[in-house]
């Protein structure tokens, strides 16, 4: 599960950790935004991660923390 969850106005992204992947920033449509390149195995997580959490992370279903506007 992501943590740290912030919705970013002036993209519409959220800022997130995502496990075994480090910082990033995901955006509804299910594009991402990472701070550094990924390796093969960070970028297989990611995609995992994309697929099978993200929908019901964005959903608030996951115990993903609210909103918080900067």
């Amino acid at each position: 599960m992501a943590s740290g969850a912030e919705r970013l106005d002036r993209t519409g992204g959220r800022r997130l950790t995502v496990p075994g992947v480090g910082l990033c920033e995901v955006f509804d449509d299910g594009s991402v935004r990472t701070l550094q390149p990924l390796s093969p195995t960070e970028a297989e997580r990611l995609a995992l991660w994309l697929e099978h959490e993200w929908p019901q992370a964005k959903n608030g279903m996951s115990g993903y923390s609210s909103d918080r506007n900067l």
